[in-house]
This record gives structure tokens, sequence and C-alpha cells, in this order.
């Protein structure tokens, strides 16, 4: 999930205007967010064969700055590398693993466990269920099967966004596979570093896509 932060691509700066937009959507313009993170969002947002849809790291963000209890929940420290004290992670899910996640999550549930899922949305054998059964047997299944395996930290395909802490505020510096994170902690340390050493440029790329979306209405 590498991205090479270079500002003056012209070529790049539509995805650029995008990713920052829907940061300004989702009223994330005031996070402290890296431009090298920025980055690593626009290169998802260019290409789909990675994967990874860019929304799911800004929905992430958004739930963990505005929501406390969801702060608490999804964000929690590197507790096996002692290279990476002091930094955060939050896991955020991609297309591509989605389906394994849930087979894994599933596999490892009991008889027991699957029925009382079953019965606590009263579908039972023969039964044509309900559109909103069927929407709540998915949610169950998708959400619940996910999120227990993230706060288990099994092994749980996907990605971390990697964070530290300033004044009480996270600040998000990158993302980062959880192989990498586990395999090669020195590379992610090089990566951090990419993002702090790029937090001024978020908001210089916010405002130049604010501006840039206001002068477009007006023509």
């Amino acid at each position: 999930m590498s991205a090479e932060y270079d500002s003056n691509t012209d070529d790049l700066m539509p995805f650029v205007k995008l990713v920052c937009l829907d940061l300004h959507r989702l009223g994330l313009g005031d996070s402290l967010i890296s431009g090298y993170l920025v980055m690593q969002l626009v290169s998802l947002a260019q290409s789909s064969e990675q994967g990874v849809d860019f929304l799911s790291v800004l929905n992430a963000i958004e739930s963990i700055e505005n929501v406390p209890s969801e702060a608490r929940r999804r964000v929690s420290a590197f507790r096996q590398q002692q290279s990476l004290d002091g930094l955060f992670k939050a896991h955020f899910h991609d297309t591509a693993s989605i389906v394994q996640n849930l087979q894994r999550g599933l596999a490892n549930q009991s008889d027991e466990k699957r029925i009382s899922i079953f019965e606590k949305y009263g579908i039972t054998e023969g039964q044509s269920p309900s559109p909103e059964q069927i929407s709540a047997l998915t949610h169950e299944l998708v959400s619940g099967t996910l999120e227990e395996r993230a706060e288990n930290e099994k092994e749980n395909t996907g990605g971390w966004i990697v964070m530290d802490k300033v004044d009480g505020r996270y600040r998000y510096l990158c993302l980062a596979s959880h192989e990498l994170a586990r395999q090669q902690p020195e590379q992610l340390l090089e990566e951090i570093e990419k993002g702090r050493e790029s937090m001024p440029d978020f908001q210089k790329m916010y405002i130049w896509a604010i501006k840039q979306s206001k002068l477009q209405k007006i023509e």
C-alpha cells in the first residue's frame, strides 16, 4: 500500500480532488491526515485491481473521529512489536478479503452459534425469509463476523490505518497491510515517517480541492 507523494503530478490531481471532497463530505476536513495517506487513497481510487475501496478507509476514520465508542472499539496499540510502541492501528476491510474473512469466521463458529443466528431472525427451514430478514441476516453474518475477528485480532486479512497521537488527537499517518506490520516493522516505520513528514500537505490539498469545486460551480 505504498504510494510516493508528488504534489506536481498533474494526472493525479483529479483523484486528489475526489479524495479530498469525500473527506469534506464526511466532515473530516479538520482531521490530522497526512499527505502521504491521501496519496495512498489516491492510488486506491485509481485502481480497483488492488481490491480496496478507499471509502472503507474514510468511513473508518469518520467513525473514529466522530463516535467515541467506535474509537475505543476500533483503535488498539501494536502490542507485539516493541519498535512500534506509541503507535496505534485501526482495521479496515477490503473487498478482496471480505468473503475470505466471512468464510473463516463462520467455519470457526459452533453449530449452536450458527443455529442461534437463524433463530434470532425467526428463519426456519422451509420458510422463505422476508427482505427484512435477509437484510438483517446479511448484516449479522458480514458485519458481526468481521468485527468479531478484528476485535480478537485473529488472522484477519485487510489492512491497518496507522496512527500516532498528539495533544490527545489521532494523526492518521499511512495505510499498511497486516503482513507488513507483523513481518517487516522496520519498513512500516519508514512508511510512518513519510506520513509524519507530509502532515502539512493535507491541508494544502484540501484547500485546493475546495477552491476547485467552488470554481466549477461558478462556471
